[in-house]
This record gives C-alpha cells, structure tokens and sequence, in this order.
C-alpha cells in the first residue's frame, strides 16, 4: 500500500482549554473557507488543517489510506508543536467527512468527537467500541441510495457505542450558516 503524504498546518487558538480541531475539507471547498468556518465554531480553539483527501482516478477519495496517514500525522503534529492531548474534535465536509469516518473506524483513539457534515461515502464498521465519542453527523434529506448511505453511517456509528445527534439537511458542495450554527450549538455543549 502506498503511503499518502499528508500536509498538515497549525493554527494556534488562545484558549487553552478550548477542544484542538482538525479540519478537513472537501474538495470543492476553499481551505481558507473552510479554516474560517472551524474558527467560527469554536473561537479560541487551536486548528489542525489538513489538505483535501486524494482522488483516484474514478473520482473516489483514497480515504481509508488518507485517514491512516492522518491519524499519523495529527501524532507528528501535536508532537512537532508540543502540545498536550487535549480533546480533539475532527471536523469533516463532504469527502472530508469520509475521511473522518474512516478516522473514527480506524483510529477512535485519536479523537474525543466529531462534526462530519455531508459524508459521500457509507463508512465501514469500526475495529474497536466507540464509547464516549460524541457525533454530530448532518446528512443528506434524499431518497434511494443518499437515504441508504445516510441510515448505514447513523446505525454502523450507533451500533458501535458513539453518541450520534443526527440531523438532515439538504446537499451542498460548501458549508451553510445551519452547518455552522448545529456545530458551535454540539461543541458548545460538550465543551462549555
């Protein structure tokens, strides 16, 4: 298997006590966009922003590859800028949500919660229990195959012991006001 190199910037919040959040946009959005929209959800967090998953050539994300790379970059990261583990919040749109999806699956260890807007992709059964992992997961309203792949992610998180608070909303290729407004609403509860 081919690594995937893995860009990764820090952002430094100015409050210590304030969850660190990685964020991961989807392809059609702007990273600088997508920076300012984790910055409005929780003012005084420190970001974590990676690059945008890898595309095949079919047009699907690498991000099952992607996410292993990730869960060892966000490790170089916090040693790289020496920072404490505190509560790491991944915030994922669109093929950045698969990314966090198959972050979760693979390496829960590595995030206390998750905002995932927008997921593409089903996400495959988690390797350990997801107890104590808070999910806001924003999905698509839609019919046939988006309504599948929308019950599939919402049941796999459920059945392996997450805290999901699932809502649907309507597809888009950028992040709304109502994104941000559930976000700062689920990370103000969970971190007040």
């Amino acid at each position: 298997m081919r690594r995937l190199e893995t860009s990764c910037r820090f952002h430094p919040g100015s409050d210590e006590s304030a969850p660190l959040l990685l964020a991961i946009p989807g392809r059609a959005a702007s990273p600088f966009d997508f920076l300012n929209f984790c910055k409005s959800i929780s003012a005084g967090s420190g970001i974590l922003a990676v690059s945008t998953p890898h595309s095949t050539g079919n047009g699907k994300t690498r991000s099952r590859d992607f996410a292993d790379d990730l869960a060892l970059t966000i490790r170089n990261a916090l040693h790289a800028h020496g920072l404490t583990l505190v509560p790491m919040v991944v915030v994922g749109h669109a093929e950045g949500a698969d990314a966090a999806l198959d972050l979760i699956a693979c390496h829960a260890d590595a995030i206390s919660a998750a905002i995932i807007i927008n997921p593409t992709h089903t996400m495959r059964s988690p390797a350990t229990n997801l107890d104590g992992i808070d999910v806001m997961l924003a999905l698509t309203r839609g019919v046939g195959s988006a309504d599948e792949t929308a019950l599939q992610i919402e049941k796999c998180l459920a059945e392996a012991g997450a805290r999901v608070i699932c809502e649907r909303v309507p597809r888009s290729r950028v992040i709304r006001k109502r994104d941000e407004l559930m976000a700062r609403i689920f990370l103000s509860a969970l971190f007040r």
